[in-house]
């Protein structure tokens, strides 16, 4: 086996590490002892943490769940030198970190937070208008999922339009398509206005979660 592909290969299994830290499980369990998992909509991204801790809870495990991607992204290309295909790679195995984490049985979150901190990794300004963007449609309709739903639609767009690399301009695409089908029963209860919006208690636990 060669050194370049020993190489590539750690790289991907310690972004897969990373993406698994659970922080909104950790938070939830040292401040109320209780499993995220069978509260709310059982996601352990930020916005069910607001719904245990509010937002001095799910702020912190927004900006952790964020710079997982970072931190991953950061570590391959800089630490460890690997290609810009394995970089890509990297990018979307941090997600599927978070989404399936080894840490907690493989029950995680949708991976927007995550997505985005891999997003401004490899494009810190298409990622930061495809969160300006969640922010605007958050502040107007204070739905969380269509906000999420609008930045993964944003992020292409804007790597389009400002002429992104190939290889992260097909990763937005991918992470569009990925968040979207994602969020299939999201869009559902928009259609029918049974969606929760922020502040909003949800009792199920079909992951009707973003984050």
């Amino acid at each position: 086996m060669s050194n370049v592909l020993i190489k590539n290969i750690i790289t991907l299994v310690i972004a897969y590490l990373i993406g698994s830290i659970p922080f909104g499980w950790i938070f939830v369990k040292i401040v109320r002892g209780q499993d995220i998992r069978k509260i709310g909509s059982g996601n352990i991204g930020a916005t069910n943490v607001s719904r245990v801790l509010g937002k001095k809870g799910a702020i912190p495990v927004f900006l952790l769940d964020c710079l997982k991607g970072i931190t991953a992204v950061l570590l391959a290309r800089h630490l460890f030198s690997v290609s810009e295909f394995v970089v890509i790679c990297t990018g979307l195995v941090v997600i599927a970190g978070h989404s399936f984490p080894l840490y907690i049985g493989f029950k995680g979150g949708r991976g927007v937070s995550t997505s985005l901190g891999v997003a401004i990794g490899l494009a810190w300004l298409p990622a930061i208008i495809s969160f300006a963007c969640f922010g605007v449609v958050l502040g107007i309709t204070r739905y969380v999922s269509l906000g999420s739903i609008c930045a993964a639609i944003a992020l292409p767009v804007s790597c389009w339009l400002m002429n992104a690399e190939q290889p992260v301009f097909w990763f937005s695409v991918a992470v569009c398509i990925l968040l979207i089908y994602g969020h299939i029963p999201n869009m559902k209860r928009l259609a029918v206005g049974t969606e929760p919006k922020v502040g909003q208690k949800t009792v199920n636990t079909d992951r009707s979660d973003s984050t």
